[in-house]
């Protein structure tokens, strides 16, 4: 790997940056985002208002001479500070309040996956030893920290007390996506890496368009800059897709790992990257709805028919229905092998922990038994839900 910087683009973009927050959220001491009484009053807990972004100092990178610029999104801040500017921020770069100091290592599992992520990202191995961590560039070198910026989609956060739980609400959503779509647009990232599918969401509405490699990795665009956008779950989440441990997890093994090298493969020789085949969607034919006995003749029925047969078509879009139905067909897709209920049920709640239900494993039954398996899209065998593909 040939890397190389651009530290006047760099500061060029951090500057632009500073002066849209300065004002329209933060200046200094005085936080002046004119939304700010709807959204602190739209949540009952702590609320901790202006929480900027960190932009690494060498985040004006190309790789190959091809541009390499590097954006990590994630929910919110989380940690009790208000009013952290960019400058602050960025202050201690090799002492992040989150990740500890890099000597040391005292990484929390967010910073252990986000380091393994960028270990990958610049062809190191995986693991936690600091000294392979340096990257080489002209007559200097920085700290793979230094190299990256971190975007957080929500610009305060809302805590529950006694907690360390998030929970931002449809208001705070609504508000911070212009910031939010503001910061990618100055950056003009070439690399995204989404760090929980709670966001998945919001954050996909800040592009023009999206289109699908694989089940991790989409083709992203805004204005005239195009981005690999992947999505991943939080690397400090618990189970089969928890990436944030001292050692390789099956998840960052075969998901993260996998991801990161179609990226790396997919830059071509001029230095532009590779268009994605387009796939049709909108226009793309609907398959006639099967009927199944004498359901077909109860209108509440046919329309529920109709919204399954949509979700189920509706592959090639990197966010599929946030309703139950749309995240239990989401879920399946994602693993062909198969699911038992509870296994559907967790990664439900990870997706979308507000979903109004009384028990996710209940609705994942549900939706598997009373639509998908009488419409012939699925199967129940020994207690694992497996997806028919048509």
């Amino acid at each position: 790997m040939q890397i190389s910087f651009d530290l006047k683009k760099r500061n060029r973009r951090y500057r632009t940056l500073e002066k849209y927050f300065n004002e329209n959220v933060l200046n200094g001491s005085d936080f002046l985002c004119k939304n700010f009484e709807e959204c602190k009053y739209s949540f009952s807990g702590n609320f901790y208002e202006g929480q900027l972004h960190y932009i690494g100092k060498y985040y004006d990178l190309k790789l190959n001479n091809k541009p390499f610029r590097i954006v990590f999104v994630g929910k919110e801040y989380g940690y009790n500070y208000r009013h952290y500017s960019l400058d602050q921020r960025y202050g201690k770069p090799q002492m992040d309040v989150r990740g500890g100091a890099i000597k040391k290592r005292d990484l929390n599992p967010h910073m252990k996956g986000t380091t393994s992520l960028l270990r990958l990202l610049f062809g190191i191995p995986l693991g936690f030893d600091v000294d392979q961590e340096f990257i080489a560039a002209k007559d200097s070198a920085f700290h793979i920290y230094d190299g990256y910026a971190l975007v957080n989609y929500y610009l305060c956060s809302a805590v529950i007390p006694g907690t360390t739980k998030s929970r931002p609400t449809k208001q705070m959503e609504r508000n911070c996506f212009k910031h939010f779509h503001k910061a990618l647009t100055v950056l003009e990232p070439t690399i995204i890496a989404v760090q929980g599918k709670t966001i998945c969401n919001p954050v996909s509405r800040a592009f023009d368009s999206i289109h699908q490699i694989s089940d991790s990795l989409f083709k992203a665009k805004i204005g005239r800059n195009e981005s690999f956008l992947c999505f991943f779950s939080h690397p400090s989440y618990w189970g089969d897709l928890n990436w944030g441990k001292n050692k390789p997890t099956p998840y960052l093994i075969k998901t993260v790992r996998p991801t990161v090298k179609n990226i790396l493969q997919e830059f071509d020789s001029t230095g532009e990257i590779k268009k994605a085949p387009r796939k049709k969607t909108a226009d793309r034919k609907r398959k006639s709805i099967r009927t199944v006995g004498l359901l077909n003749h109860d209108k509440k029925v046919s329309i529920k028919k109709e919204s399954l047969q949509f979700a189920i078509d509706d592959y090639y879009k990197p966010i599929r229905p946030f309703t139950g139905t749309g995240i239990v067909i989401s879920v399946l897709k994602s693993y062909p092998e198969g699911l038992t209920f509870k296994e559907i049920a967790k990664h439900m709640e990870a997706i979308k922990p507000d979903l109004k239900v009384k028990s996710f494993e209940e609705r994942a039954e549900h939706v598997v038994n009373k639509w998908m398996i009488p419409l012939g899209y699925a199967i129940v065998e020994n207690g694992i839900a497996k997806l028919i593909q048509k």
